[in-house]
C-alpha cells in the first residue's frame, strides 16, 4: 500500500512493512543503465551530480567519451533515472539519492 508523502505531488511511499516488491529491484537492477549507474558510483569516493552521472552511463553504453553525450540525449536518461531506477535503488539502500541537491552516492547496503 502506498500513501502520499507531504507536499511532494505524486510522490508516495510504502506503508505497509514489506517495502517494494523484489521484482521492482530485479527489474532496475537488470537493465544496463543501473549496472554502469552502480559501477560509477564504486569508483566514486563521494556523491555524483546527476547531469554527471547520467552523461557518464550514457558515455559508457556507447562507447563514447562523456564529452560527446549530446545535452538533449544526457537530460532525457537523467530525467529517466531521477523518476525511475533511482528512488528504487535509494529505497532499497543501494545508493543514496539526495533528489534536493541532485547528488547521488553508492549506498550503505551491500551491492546486489
Amino acid at each position: 500500500m502506498y500513501s502520499r508523502v507531504g507536499d511532494s505531488p505524486g510522490r508516495t511511499e510504502r506503508t505497509d512493512a514489506t517495502g517494494p516488491p523484489a521484482e521492482e529491484l530485479a527489474d532496475v537492477l537488470d537493465d544496463p543503465h543501473c549496472r554502469h549507474l552502480l559501477d560509477i558510483l564504486d569508483e566514486e569516493d563521494g556523491p555524483v551530480q546527476e547531469p554527471d552521472l547520467a552523461r557518464r552511463v550514457v558515455a559508457r553504453i556507447t562507447g563514447t567519451s562523456a564529452d560527446a553525450v549530446d545535452d538533449d540525449v544526457q537530460r532525457r536518461v537523467q530525467t529517466w533515472l531521477h523518476h525511475g531506477q533511482l528512488p528504487v535503488l535509494d529505497e532499497y539502500g543501494v545508493v543514496e539519492f539526495d533528489a534536493d541537491a541532485g547528488e547521488i552516492s553508492i549506498g550503505k547496503s551491500p551491492r546486489p
